[in-house]
This record gives C-alpha cells, structure tokens and sequence, in this order.
C-alpha cells in the first residue's frame, strides 16, 4: 500500500514535471521557426532588393 502510494506520487511528480518541459519546448520550437522563417523573409527581401 504505500509502496503504490509512493510510485502514483513519483508518476504524479513525473507528469507535472514533464508536462511543462514539453509544453516550453513545443512553444520554443514554435518561437524559433518564426523566427528563422521572419529572418528567411528578411534575407530574401533584402537580397531581391539588392541583386
């Protein structure tokens, strides 16, 4: 019994540890593809501009 105890408390950690890790890091991927995509825009508009 509180070995169950113990290992639903560890899983319950795991997840609100984990959770949020993979929330940030989906948000960051998100972030830095517009970002590469805006610096991609500004390097095509600015080599078009200037041949």
């Amino acid at each position: 019994m509180i070995l169950f105890v113990i290992s639903s408390h560890s899983m319950h950690v795991h997840l609100l540890t984990m959770y949020p890790l993979t929330l940030f890091s989906s948000i960051a991927n998100v972030f830095i593809a517009a970002c590469m995509r805006s610096k991609l825009v500004a390097f095509h508009t600015k080599s078009t501009e200037n041949p």
